[in-house]
């Protein structure tokens, strides 16, 4: 049982966001099509960087792997480096993979590949007029892919000719390699305008859907992810689909689309959503279909246009028991996920294209009014709506972070706040904003991706530094008294650029043992050396010192766990030299303590003498008694204005304890000990030619498990930020990266149950100072 995370977790409470993968792999994120990532997200309108396709970009972007993938007009799906570091438009750019038309569909990602939909040009000729038979379709084996050309003969009011030659397009599904997109298989539907849907992945089988023109016929395929072999398809006469599937519990639901182009105006042919058995086993049509729910029938046009049969363009979400989806009707539906029943429905101004996301209990879309809704889950009731002027909005909602992310149709991106609508930023494209966001964590706050009709992707996030201490290097053989180099090496790990501070440290990091501090600044994936001096006057003996690095900078370090680095220094007595150290110490309040005055010297003394002076109101020295040092065979001392007067007379020869004091701890508070007035004497007279340096020492009298022992509005206490000190120093010894010295109540080089203990007997003491 790891204690010391018990304790931090028991003064620190962290909630963890919601267990979803990190990558955005598919259109909509995931198999439900929430549009939800529980990852961190852009709180700023900070341009990383932007890629310039060839074409309008309406595909929405997906990301694994830190590769950002998306389709364009230009008829080629792009694999970039998704890095928040800008770089060449060559280095950004992993590969393309170019189609015969252009990309709308969005692609997935799965199984080390690629899953997209595009098109191709077929033809035909025309050789009998009432039999409407093809003799040739550019050789195609699949007679099911040839067709006749008396619909465009009619539409384009010409005759149709015996040797009549047309062109048709055809539905392509293609399946490439992640890494370099090579072509691995690719499966026509013989469908015309199935490019629009985009693929779902799930357990080695794709579903997407397509659709046919003459007649307009539509169908959902199931294919195996690995072959491209069709699984089954299921047909849907009188409308096309143009809705991305979503996946959930063994079943499919996608929406269909009565395209007006090859309906007759007022056809009563409504748009639908079907719920459909997705499993590999062969079923008739109705066995597969498992429900179907139709929305308004006829839909208005346009002044003049008249009324035309309601469409869903909008691909559906699933949450829980329930499925969510927006329709050309101008409303955004509930339904249950089983039975296909009605739950609730929303009134918008105009048509939905968008597709809806789900989080935090709430359904969010966009509208063709121009208007971005949030609905309550359950049952539907507005809960704020967000305008962005009379433009349509055909992007669908990303949400993370409790922020909501949307295209519009006025070239803007905007980001709201999820709970009130209040906008947070926006940011301008060169053109309309269809493509839809993709979020993953790829910095602090996380990426944003999105495409723009300027033929671009836009990349937003913030470029966060990681600032780390790789190494300390302190010289070998230090003498008391000297002055010396430590130098540390830092590094940048982040993509940001960093100020910082790195100060250095002896035995505690506190103010108190400050070396020195420098500063400076570091470029991404850099290094650079930084070095104070250190004065070791009074400091013999074995010392930890500690080099903590900080970002000074707006954006926080990335990862602080890897910003202090520390190493043992030992400093030594120089020949010839002599010392009186006391011996530095935390105390508690009315502790009786023993103050140590050490000597170091190669040479005979006979006679020593020196004042001690300290604060008399916070320590207490009136029943002390100086006992007899190592090699003095007599001494006196004298007490006089709170300051101690002692002499020694004898011999001595070599180091040892000169003499030890007794204290008494009697308020709270820091007595500062100054040896002055010293004088060494031997038989010859004064000494000459040795370093008498005496320094001062202090006693830092505290409440008992006050660890910081620090004044705060007058006041000493005992409180949480003492627990938090031995909590996070808890189980480590002096040594230890962690050990901190202040939490060793009990001084015994450990750090246990028993300083915790001490905290915990005295919290919310609390003493004037």
């Amino acid at each position: 049982m790891n204690i010391k995370k018990i304790l931090i977790g028991a003064v620190i409470l962290l909630i963890t966001a919601s267990l979803v993968s990190a990558d955005w792999n598919m259109f909509r994120h995931d198999l439900n099509r929430s549009g939800y990532t529980g990852e961190s997200s852009p709180l700023t309108n900070n341009f990383l960087w932007s890629y310039n396709a060839g074409g309008q970009l309406v595909s929405s972007p997906s990301i694994s792997d830190n590769m950002v993938f998306f389709g364009s007009w230009d008829h080629k799906l792009y694999a970039l480096n998704a890095s928040p570091l800008s770089m060449s438009t060559s280095d950004r750019l992993i590969w393309s993979f170019t189609a015969e038309k252009p990309i709308f569909s969005s692609p997935a990602v799965a199984e080390g590949m690629v899953f997209f939909s595009s098109s191709r040009e077929i033809t035909g000729v025309y050789l009998n007029e009432t039999s409407g038979k093809v003799k040739d379709c550019n050789n195609l084996l699949t007679e099911q892919l040839c067709f006749n050309f008396s619909y465009w003969c009619e539409w384009d009011n010409t005759e149709c000719k015996p040797t009549y030659t047309g062109w048709r397009q055809i539905s392509v599904i293609h399946s490439v390699n992640k890494s370099n997109g090579d072509t691995i298989w690719n499966f026509s539907t013989g469908g015309s305008e199935g490019w629009y849907s985009s693929p779902a992945v799930a357990q080695g089988t794709i579903f997407i859907g397509s659709a046919s023109v003459s007649p307009a016929k539509g169908r959902i395929y199931a294919l195996n992810s690995s072959t491209g072999e069709l699984i089954w398809n299921y047909t849907i006469d009188g409308a096309d689909v143009k809705s991305s599937p979503a996946v959930s519990d063994g079943m499919v639901f996608v929406g269909s689309h009565a395209d007006v182009s090859y309906v007759n105006p007022g056809s009563t042919i409504p748009g639908r959503i079907y719920a459909l058995n997705a499993s590999s086993l062969q079923m008739s049509p109705s066995e597969r279909l498992i429900w179907n729910y139709a929305t308004k029938s006829l839909c208005d046009e346009g002044s003049g246009e008249g009324q035309y049969p309601c469409s869903i363009f909008s691909s559906p979400a699933v949450f829980g028991d329930m499925v969510f989806f927006g329709s050309n009707d101008n409303h955004v539906y509930a339904l249950n996920k089983s039975s296909g029943n009605l739950i609730w429905n929303y009134s918008t101004g105009d048509d939905i294209r968008s597709s809806p996301a789900v989080a935090y209990d709430m359904v969010f879309i966009g509208s063709m009014d121009g208007k971005i809704y949030a609905l309550n889950k359950s049952s539907g009731n507005l809960i704020w709506n967000y305008s962005v002027g009379a433009v349509d909005i055909v992007s669908s909602p990303a949400v993370a972070n409790n922020i909501v992310y949307i295209g519009g149709g006025n070239n803007n991106i905007y980001v709201l706040n999820a709970s009130t609508g209040k906008l947070i930023w926006t940011y301008v494209t060169g053109a309309y904003v269809d493509s839809s966001p993709a979020i993953v964590n790829g910095a602090e706050d996380g990426m944003l991706f999105i495409g723009s009709g300027d033929n671009k992707l836009y990349a937003f996030g913030t470029l966060y530094p990681d600032l780390t201490v790789t190494s300390i290097n302190i010289p070998q053989d230090i003498k008391d008294g000297q002055i010396v180099q430590i130098n540390a090496t830092i590094a940048n790990q982040g993509e940001g650029d960093a100020e910082y501070e790195v100060s250095f440290y002896y035995d505690i990091k506190a103010p108190a043992y400050l070396i020195g501090t420098v500063s400076g600044s570091i470029v991404h994936f850099k290094e650079e050396n930084v070095s104070v001096e250190w004065d070791t006057a009074g400091k013999p003996g074995e010392h930890i010192i500690y080099a903590v690095a900080a970002v000074t900078s707006m954006h926080a370090d990335k990862n602080n766990s890897n910003n202090i680095k520390n190493e043992t220094a030992n400093v030594s007595v120089p020949d010839r030299s002599l010392r009186i150290i006391p011996h530095r110490k935390r105390v508690n309040l009315n502790d009786n303590f023993i103050i140590f005055l050490n000597i170091s010297s190669d040479i005979t003394i006979n006679r020593a003498e020196f004042n001690l002076i300290f604060n008399s109101s916070i320590l207490d020295l009136d029943s002390a008694d100086i006992k007899e040092g190592y090699f003095f065979t007599n001494h006196s001392h004298s007490i006089i204005n709170g300051n101690l007067n002692f002499t020694a007379n004898g011999s001595a020869n070599g180091t040892g304890i000169l003499a030890k004091i007794n204290f008494t701890a009697k308020e709270t508070g820091l007595s500062e000990l100054n040896l002055v007035n010293v004088n060494f004497y031997n038989t010859s007279g004064p000494i000459q030619g040795v370093l008498p340096l005496p320094v001062g020492g202090e006693i830092n009298v505290c409440i008992a498990g006050d660890v910081d022992c620090a004044c705060e509005n007058n006041n000493y206490r005992v409180d949480i930020d003492d627990l938090m000190i031995v909590a996070q120093a808890f189980n480590t010894r002096a040594g230890d990266g962690n050990f901190d010295l202040r939490a060793d109540l009990k001084q015994d080089n450990i750090i246990n149950i028993f300083d915790l203990a001490a905290v915990g007997r005295n919290f919310a003491s609390q003493r004037s100072c």
